[in-house]
């Protein structure tokens, strides 16, 4: 979308598991350079590696960037340090893009750190991540919120809010602890109680590096007898195909910037229970596109739930409303506008 309004970018992204994201990049044809950089994650060996690596990939970053020579590099997450250091060498103007409302206190802390010697631009994902790592920030700076986007035109309209005999409740997330999908299974547990013809899925990587979350997840399903009540279907490749099989769709994160999952689900027409993160407050709450619940709220989440199992009219005008609000707010061409709108005001400042 940035092309059509004669903004080039392109995507600097590491070998090491990027492959599904290259031939995204390349469908699209959008520019990227791969290099020999080692993501930051909390798994030992990677982490090792991070640190060991760190002033060589640092060089080898720079060296990069000074051949590409951007008008703006755009830093995509509080915990790119290498990014940040690379782009200050070459006094190059810097966007940082906050997507998400909390993050580990080492992480925050050095962010803290690093924007007192060079305070770059901050695109934030909501008013709770601005909240979060940029409270204090000067007027002066240039802070614009822009949520996820969804390619609206990938997704076709529900046009059916029957039940079918049984009934499917989903959703699109990976196993971590923000993803909080012991309060999923707490859910699925309640809606059991009420209705035995429901069953959950869960569509979403099980990474290695969450091998301990994932057992606290898996020991909770077998504490609640819920091994015929909830599907793990791993990696979720088509999106809209999966979100057409579902009856409603539900969202349990402990912590969000913009629960790009959620719009997605509004973007088809589903009817959505969520949590109260990221800018979901306002996109689904005010807007009234799904009904909403507090952080860890097992039961309130059931009660909506049920509202929607037991009620088509409701169903109706809820996905109805979500398909409208997704294309208004949520369009990946309203999104591009408000980058294009922030990358002038940095270059005229």
């Amino acid at each position: 979308e940035l092309k059509n309004m004669n903004v080039q970018t392109k995507i600097i992204i590491p070998y090491l598991d990027s492959n599904y994201f290259e031939s995204y990049a390349k469908k699209n044809n959008i520019d990227y350079k791969k290099i020999n950089i080692t993501r930051l994650t909390l798994e030992k060996k990677y982490l090792i590696l991070y640190i060991f690596r760190f002033f060589y990939e640092l060089f080898l970053l720079n060296k990069l960037l000074k051949k590409e020579n951007p008008d703006i590099i755009h830093i995509n997450g509080s915990y790119q340090f290498k990014s940040f250091l690379a782009a200050c060498l070459c006094n190059t103007k810097i966007v940082w893009h906050l997507n998400n409302q909390k993050e580990n206190i080492v992480v925050k802390m050095i962010f803290r750190f690093l924007i007192k010697f060079k305070s770059p631009s901050f695109i934030v994902a909501s008013e709770k991540a601005r909240k979060y790592f940029i409270p204090n920030i000067s007027k002066e700076c240039i802070v614009t919120e822009i949520h996820a986007p969804v390619v609206i035109d990938s997704f076709n309209q529900k046009e059916n809010y029957n039940l079918k005999k049984k009934i499917i409740i989903g959703t699109t997330t990976n196993f971590s602890p923000q993803k909080d999908l012991i309060t999923f299974v707490k859910v699925a547990y309640e809606i059991k109680k009420i209705n035995k013809n429901v069953e959950f899925c869960i569509g979403g990587a099980i990474r290695n590096s969450q091998n301990n979350y994932t057992q606290q997840v898996m020991k909770e399903i077998k504490k609640l007898d819920l091994k015929n009540n909830i599907k793990l279907l791993g990696f979720v490749s088509d999106v809209p195909l999966y979100l057409s099989k579902l009856d409603i769709f539900i969202n349990t994160s402990a912590w969000e910037g913009s629960p790009t999952a959620v719009w997605e689900a509004l973007a088809y027409g589903l009817p959505v229970v969520t949590t109260d993160v990221g800018s979901i407050d306002y996109y689904v709450g005010k807007l009234k596109a799904g009904l909403v619940s507090r952080v860890g709220d097992h039961k309130g989440l059931s009660q909506n739930i049920i509202k929607f199992i037991n009620s088509y009219e409701l169903r109706k005008e809820f996905g109805l409303r979500a398909i409208f609000i997704a294309k208004k707010f949520l369009n990946v061409e309203r999104c591009a506008k408000l980058h294009n709108i922030h990358y002038k005001k940095m270059l005229e400042k």
